[in-house]
Formats: C-alpha cells, sequence, structure tokens
C-alpha cells in the first residue's frame, strides 16, 4: 500500500481507514471521531478556527491538515513568490515524477 503525505493529509480519515483494512482491521467510529477531533480545530462555540489563532498558534499539535498541507506555497513573506514555487517544483521535478504526483 502506498501513501503519500497529501493523500493523509487531505482525507485523513479515509486513508486511516484504507490503512486499518489494509493490515485487516476495521476501524471504530470513535477511531474516526478522534483522527477528525484532532484534524479539526475548534473554537469554545465549536466553529471551525484558523490555525494561528488557537492557542500555540503553529506549534500547536491540532491542525487542519487540508489547509496545512500547502501552506508553504502562500507564504505571506514577501521574500516568497511564484517564482520561488516554481523553482522548488522544478528542482524536485524528478522526485515529484518518481512519486507518481
Amino acid at each position: 500500500m502506498r501513501v503519500t503525505h497529501d493523500d493523509l493529509s487531505a482525507n485523513t480519515a479515509e486513508y486511516a481507514d484504507k490503512i486499518y483494512s489494509f493490515v485487516g482491521l476495521k476501524m471504530t467510529e470513535a477511531v474516526r471521531q478522534y483522527i477528525v477531533s484532532k484534524d479539526t480545530l475548534k473554537d469554545e462555540s465549536g466553529a471551525e478556527e484558523n490555525e494561528d489563532k488557537s492557542a500555540g498558534g503553529s506549534l500547536n499539535t491540532i491542525k487542519n491538515s487540508r489547509e496545512v498541507l500547502e501552506k508553504w506555497r502562500y507564504l505571506t513573506d514577501k521574500t516568497w513568490d511564484i517564482e520561488k514555487v516554481k523553482l522548488i517544483n522544478k528542482h524536485c521535478a524528478k522526485l515529484i515524477k518518481r512519486m507518481g504526483w
């Protein structure tokens, strides 16, 4: 079974279920709920919250993994621009192709 970081981050509970099935186990609803609770930040009212506004900010261990997945591409730092992202992609092209992304 091949699981990429991107797949797991984009669909954490779904891929956890696939991993459980791959090893011959059935994921319980309690495990699914735990994964979902750790993958989505909530404020006191229960509404989803941006990770940077939560206690601990970027050091928080509970994050919305779908949000974090490609955050590096869209850093607000003025030194990052689309050309740097393209340069990273260019230098990683062989690996990206080999990994089937």
